[in-house]
């Protein structure tokens, strides 16, 4: 992409080379650190892109921040809702019931605490295994890159806040069974498109239909056919194309 646009790729609080002294609480708190990049950059009139996580993060900056971004891809990205974790069963099946406190969620035997002692005692085969079955599902790295992509993976300080960030998330107008809707998607008007591999097990493509209903006729769904949670890595070509053909 840097061959075409000017990229700036940004390490989030307590990922990657950034620091973590002041944990986050909110998706509010890391919307205002990408504020502050902007305007120490002086970025203005820019696409934003917002992956997984980060796409919860990109909703909830353009919606506090008027006049920055000028379009925004939601790339196989959380619903405006949050990403809810609902509680569990003695044999490990959903409940109905999402976790109502961070101490609680954060005890999650099942999705969360696995991946959060994983990452705190550096087992690597553990969040491979995760990531093979869960996240690159489609295509895989080479062995190199793979490596480089744990280093990265095992740079991350933020999960317990940000598990919790993300499942408190909701600026839509519905309940999620943690919190009421903000209805702050409404401040959504810029042209947005919601990128959807049709073969992703952490955000299936249903939850981009979603977002699109939510933000408005300033959305649209765009399917990557045979992506999974990581397009870049199923059919880079596509992605590229499909970036291209909404920003010029």
């Amino acid at each position: 992409m840097a061959d075409d646009y000017h990229v700036v790729a940004v390490d989030l609080r307590g990922a990657g080379e950034s620091s973590y002294n002041k944990p986050i609480d909110t998706f509010k708190d890391f919307a205002e650190d990408i504020k502050l990049l902007c305007d120490e950059l002086n970025l203005r009139d820019f696409l934003l892109i917002g992956w997984s996580m980060g796409g919860g993060i990109s909703q909830k900056f353009v919606a506090d921040y008027e006049g920055y971004a000028n379009s925004l891809i939601l790339y196989e990205s959380i619903p405006c809702s949050g990403y809810s974790y609902h509680k569990k069963g003695p044999n490990g099946e959903f409940l109905p019931e999402c976790y109502q406190n961070k101490e609680e969620l954060l005890q999650d035997r099942i999705q969360l605490k696995p991946m959060i002692d994983a990452l705190e005692n550096n087992n690597r085969a553990f969040i491979k295994y995760l990531w093979d079955q869960l996240v690159l599902n489609i295509v895989k790295p080479s062995d190199e890159e793979y490596e480089e992509l744990l280093d990265d993976i095992f740079k991350t300080r933020n999960l317990r806040d940000a598990a919790w960030a993300a499942h408190s998330f909701n600026i839509s107008h519905m309940y999620n069974g943690v919190t009421q809707g903000s209805g702050e998607v409404d401040k959504i008007t810029i042209p947005v498109r919601i990128f959807a591999g049709d073969r992703d097990l952490i955000v299936p493509s249903n939850l981009a239909y979603f977002t699109a209903k939510e933000i408005g006729d300033n959305a649209e769904v765009v399917i990557l056919n045979g992506c999974g949670h990581t397009p870049h890595y199923d059919n880079l070509e596509l992605v590229l194309q499909r970036i291209k053909e909404f920003y010029k």
